[in-house]
C-alpha cells in the first residue's frame, strides 16, 4: 500500500533512507534504540483496541468527505463538547476557592493552566508515535477519536475562557491576544476537523508546554522561572515549529496546512524577541548600582558662618525615591514612555489611521477605547499565549 506524501510518494515498506534524515528509515520498523520493545503492546493493546473501536463508531466513515457541517455533527463531537464543558466549569469554580487565588490575573490563568497541561501530554503521545515510526508522516495522518476529542476539548476551552472571563476577569481579556486570538483559533480548529487533521494539531500542541510554565508563574510568583520558560519556548515554538513547517512543505499532501502553520510562526518569533528585550531590561536593572545624589548646600547665614557644621555623610537617594518627583518633568519622559512600544506603533499605523479617516457618524468613544486597549494604552493586557 502506497502512502501519498505530497511532493514525494514512497512506499510504507520501502527500506530506502529518508531524504530528510539519512540515518533514519521511513519504514515503521521498531526503533534501534529500543530493540526489545514492540509498538503493538505499547500503543495497541486489546483493551485499547476495543475502546478505540467503540468510539470510532461515533466518527463519520473515513471514505466520506467531511464538510464544515458534517464535521461537527459527528456523534463524538457534541459528546466531547458537553463533557469538556462540565469538566472545565467544575475545575474553575473549585480552583477559585483555593486561598492562593486572590486576583483577576490568577483567575484568568486557571483554565489555561489546566488545558495546556493535557494538550502538552497529548502532543508528547503523538510525537512518540512519530519518532517510533521513523519520522514517517503516516504516523499522524490518521483521524482517531482521541485526537478529535482533544481538539474539541481545546475548542471548548477557547469559548469558556471568553465566556467565564467576561464575568470574572473581563479586564484581563486583551482585544488582540484574547478576543481576536481565541476567535480565529476556534474557526481554525473547525477547519482542522473538517480536513481530518486533528492528530496533526495535537502534535503541534507541544507548543503549549511554555504556556503551562507561563501559567504557573502567573498564578504564583514563586513558581515563575523565566529560564524554564525560555528552555521550553525555544525547542517547541521556534525549533520544532520550523521543523514541522519543513516536513509539511516537502511531504504533506495538503498545502493549506503549511499556510495555516506558517501564519503563526512570525508571531512566535516576535513574542520571543519581546521576551529577550524584557530579560535584558531586568538584567540591566539588577546590575546597575543605586544612584547616589548629594543634596545641594544652602548658603549659610552670618550666624551659621561663625559655627560652621559639616555633615558626617551625604544623604543618599535612590533612583526609585526620585522617580515620581523628577520623571514627569524630565525631557526624556515622552521618548522613553512605555506607550511607544512596537505594539502601539503597529496599532497607530493601521487601525488608528483607518479610524481617523472615517466619517464622524461612524466613530464612537467605545471604538476609541477598544483601539487604546489593543495598543496597550488602556490597561494591563493579558500576556499572549
Amino acid at each position: 500500500k502506497r502512502v501519498l506524501v505530497g511532493r514525494n510518494t514512497t512506499s510504507a515498506s520501502d527500506p530506502s533512507p529518508s531524504p530528510l534524515l539519512p540515518s533514519l528509515s521511513l519504514s515503521p520498523s521498531p526503533s534501534p534504540l529500543l530493540p526489545s520493545l514492540s509498538l503493538s503492546p505499547l500503543l495497541q493493546t486489546d483493551a485499547m483496541d476495543s475502546v478505540d473501536t467503540a468510539f470510532t463508531s461515533l466518527l463519520a466513515p473515513k471514505d466520506v468527505p467531511l464538510t464544515y457541517l458534517t464535521a461537527i455533527t459527528q456523534p463524538l463531537y457534541p459528546l466531547t463538547i458537553t463533557c469538556s464543558t462540565i469538566v472545565l466549569i467544575t475545575y474553575f469554580f473549585l480552583a477559585i476557592r483555593h486561598p492562593i487565588i486572590q486576583t483577576d490575573k490568577q483567575r484568568s490563568w486557571l483554565l489555561t493552566l489546566f488545558t495546556s497541561f493535557f494538550m502538552s501530554l497529548g502532543g508528547l503521545c503523538v510525537l512518540y508515535k512519530f519518532w517510533y515510526a521513523g519520522w514517517e508522516i503516516s504516523a499522524w495522518t490518521d483521524e482517531g477519536p482521541l485526537w478529535l476529542g482533544l481538539t474539541a476539548f481545546f475548542q471548548t476551552f477557547l469559548v469558556l475562557d471568553l465566556a467565564i472571563g467576561w464575568v470574572y476577569y473581563r479586564k484581563r481579556i486583551d482585544p488582540l491576544s484574547g478576543w481576536t486570538h481565541h476567535i480565529i483559533y476556534f474557526f481554525t480548529l473547525w477547519w482542522v476537523i473538517s480536513q481530518r487533521m486533528s492528530q496533526l494539531f495535537i502534535l503541534m500542541c507541544l507548543l503549549e508546554a511554555p504556556t503551562f510554565a507561563l501559567a504557573l508563574g502567573s498564578i504564583n510568583a514563586k513558581w515563575r522561572k523565566d529560564m524554564v520558560f525560555a528552555a521550553l519556548y525555544v525547542p517547541t515554538r521556534l525549533v520544532f515549529h520550523g521543523f514541522m513547517l519543513y516536513i509539511l512543505y516537502n511531504y504533506h499532501s495538503n498545502p493549506a496546512s503549511v499556510y495555516v502553520l506558517g501564519m503563526f510562526y512570525p508571531m512566535h518569533v516576535y513574542w520571543f524577541y519581546g521576551f529577550v528585550k524584557q530579560q535584558r531590561r531586568l538584567a540591566h536593572r539588577r546590575l546597575s548600582p543605586p544612584l547616589l545624589i548629594t543634596p545641594p548646600t544652602l548658603p549659610l547665614s552670618p550666624t551659621d558662618a561663625e559655627f560652621p557644621t559639616t555633615p558626617t555623610s551625604p544623604t543618599a537617594y535612590t533612583a526609585a525615591d526620585l522617580h515620581q518627583r523628577s520623571w514627569s518633568r524630565s525631557a526624556l519622559a515622552p521618548l522613553l514612555s512605555p506607550d511607544e512600544s512596537p505594539r502601539k506603533k503597529l496599532v497607530d499605523a493601521t487601525a488608528r489611521r483607518v479610524i481617523s479617516r472615517m466619517p464622524e457618524r461612524f466613530r464612537s468613544e467605545r471604538i476609541d477605547r477598544w483601539i487604546d486597549r489593543m495598543a496597550g494604552v488602556g490597561g494591563m493586557p493579558v500576556t499572549a499565549y
